[in-house]
């Protein structure tokens, strides 16, 4: 059942993270859709400055309960992040994941020790 509440607690976990990109001095453009072989690819954010670009994907899964699934959610999100950065020739990107609270620590232990992909930092709120 979709309710208009998890769609909105998402949207403004979006632009909290453009309004930080932005204080960090980078020009940020959101909600960009391509269509790429027939299908739409939505890309949250990509900052810039003059010499690097970064592709931004923000996650809401704060409403999750189950600990496996976050994590689960997590990698799948990785994964669609670095076919992204292929299609789209970006070599830097961040994937920001709000998880519930109970799950925070434990989940940032799990990735530090992760071995991420080059030149994509995963950040856990």
């Amino acid at each position: 059942m979709f309710t208009g509440r998890l769609e909105s607690s998402n949207f403004d976990f979006k632009k909290r993270i453009s309004r930080h990109k932005k204080k960090e001095g980078l020009q940020t453009k959101s909600n960009i859709l391509y269509y790429y072989r027939g299908r739409r690819i939505e890309i949250d954010h990509v900052a810039s400055d003059n010499e690097t670009k970064l592709m931004v994907s923000c996650k809401n899964r704060s409403t999750v309960s189950a600990y496996w699934r976050t994590v689960s959610y997590i990698v799948d999100s990785i994964n669609v992040l670095e076919l992204k950065k292929r299609i789209f020739g970006i070599k830097n990107a961040r994937l920001y994941v709000k998880v519930q609270p109970k799950y925070s620590q434990k989940i940032k232990e799990l990735f530090e020790k992760y071995n991420n992909p080059i030149n994509t930092e995963i950040i856990i709120q």
